[in-house]
């Protein structure tokens, strides 16, 4: 009987114990959570939403499911995500530039309609940028026979290469390519434009 009181015994305190522990570590967790955001480890950690996504920082890659063939040609997603530890800011158009095989001529695509907005992403959040590349095959059309797409980022220097082979065919007045501005989230065929 005793044997079996001080075991109780033994076990309330092992308990008490237990829940002390975990008590430390919730509110260690709380503070240590606290800690970096208001004491940054390194200055990178100081980025605020006005600081503008570099490419170095971003996944981007076309987005083939949910491209869209329209009259004009076929609206291709390129959707970008944000891989750095802070939040980035896109404005408007990224520039985007069909990068021709051996001997052509590389088009860079004009702005199409769309009213120009400024997208925040997170980390791990993504926008994208639709791409229309022109299909009109009238005769003597200027055609551009590319390996991929250059995408630059706004306001800053570095550019993101996407390997995508294509040809745009573009009658008298029409761009090869034409892009529209940045918009949040993933494409979405189904509300395009």
């Amino acid at each position: 009987m005793m044997a079996r009181l001080l075991s109780s015994s033994r076990a309330g305190r092992i308990m008490g114990a237990i829940a002390v522990a975990v008590m430390l570590l919730v509110c260690g967790a709380i503070a240590a959570r606290s800690g970096t955001t208001s004491q940054p480890s390194t200055p990178t950690a100081l980025l605020t939403s006005s600081h503008h996504c570099e490419a170095a920082e971003l996944k981007t890659f076309v987005d083939k499911s949910a491209a869209r063939r329209t009259t004009d040609g076929t609206w291709l997603p390129i959707d970008v995500v944000n891989m750095w530890k802070e939040e980035c800011v896109l404005r408007g158009y990224v520039p985007v530039t069909g990068v021709a095989t051996a001997g052509g001529q590389d088009a860079r695509a004009a702005h199409a309609s769309g009213s120009a907005a400024t997208v925040i992403l997170g980390q791990f959040y993504t926008a994208h940028i639709w791409v229309l590349i022109a299909n009109a095959h009238a005769a003597g059309c200027r055609q551009l026979t590319a390996s991929g797409l250059r995408v630059g980022m706004p306001a800053t220097t570095g550019h993101i290469w996407i390997s995508y082979p294509f040809t745009a065919c573009a009658g008298t007045g029409q761009a090869m390519l034409s892009i529209r501005p940045v918009m949040q989230g993933l494409a979405n065929p189904a509300v395009f434009p």
